[in-house]
């Protein structure tokens, strides 16, 4: 199987694009997947079918870190940061 990240900027956020209804968990799982193969620790989930673009942006953080004390892959979801205008 082949994966392709869909952006790789400055060589540490991972973009993940999608025009879709709602983002499922399989979007997430992708955009996860490509973080812990690529050892990267930042992505973007952007989708473009959203309303409203900032609604359809999600942050996700690889804590790689915390991976050993959790027993598993631990990963940190925080949204993405939204100017207060």
């Amino acid at each position: 199987m082949r994966y392709r990240l869909d952006f790789l900027v400055g060589g540490e956020l991972v973009i993940e694009v999608k025009a879709v209804e709602r983002i499922l968990a399989v979007h997430e799982a992708q955009l996860l997947t490509y973080l812990r193969l690529g050892g990267y620790r930042l992505g973007l989930l952007m989708n473009f079918c959203a309303p409203v673009l900032r609604r359809g942006i999600m942050r996700r953080v690889l804590l790689p870190w915390c991976a050993s004390c959790l027993g598993g892959d631990a990963v940190g979801a925080f949204p993405a940061r939204r100017d207060r205008r």
